[in-house]
């Protein structure tokens, strides 16, 4: 909560690292950080990392999303993590819950808040987490939406630009001539779209 407070009043880490750090060790130090963490199970991380300015904020952002996948779902159940390298050089970071799951129109609200959070005012409070995560993937242009999981709850999708998922540094192009750059699978988050989606995010996130 301490750390969301700083967020809302728009301060920036105190402390950065220096040097680019494994997306793996990003995730597994946001399980970290939640109250069930031997319920998260990581599979499938491309070997890529995280440019060092990014990775305070991005531990922050995942854990909120993981904390709601993990509160809003069965504690008999896992919450899995995987990551994707996108040909265009993005890495897009999946969290599935099978909690209830989440109605189209509160999908729809969660994520216009997630792809333009609102004034901070009293009712930020009721949805601080929520909040918390659209100011931090706004400022290092990470795009994030929630989806219906296909196996029921909620999926939570983390577009990391190139920028962010390659060290900080432009990743060679491996597109040949006319190609065009790859969407997440299944057309997400291609060209402007946003996209994750966390565990069965209810009041919390």
């Amino acid at each position: 909560n301490g750390e969301n407070l700083l967020v809302l009043a728009g301060e920036e880490p105190g402390r950065r690292w220096t040097r680019p750090v494994p997306l793996v060790d990003v995730l597994r130090a946001a399980a970290s950080e939640v109250e069930q963490y031997e319920r998260i199970e990581l599979a499938a991380v491309p070997a890529t990392e995280v440019a060092g300015r990014v990775v305070n904020d991005l531990v922050h952002l995942l854990a909120e999303l993981l904390e709601n996948a993990t509160s809003f779902s069965s504690p008999q159940t896992k919450v899995r993590v995987t990551g994707h390298a996108l040909p265009d050089g993005r890495v897009l970071v999946e969290i599935h819950d099978t909690g209830i799951g989440l109605s189209p129109e509160d999908l729809a609200a969660i994520n216009e808040r997630l792809a333009s959070p609102p004034t901070v005012d009293v009712s930020v409070s009721r949805r601080m987490g929520l909040f918390v995560v659209g100011r931090l993937s706004l400022r290092h242009g990470i795009r994030i939406q929630l989806r219906p999981s296909d196996s029921g709850g909620t999926t939570a999708l983390v577009m990391l630009p190139m920028e962010v998922a390659h060290g900080g540094k432009q990743p060679p192009s491996k597109q040949g001539p006319g190609q065009q750059p790859g969407g997440a699978p299944g057309g997400l988050l291609g060209g402007g779209g946003a996209g994750a989606g966390t565990g069965g995010q209810r009041a919390g996130l």
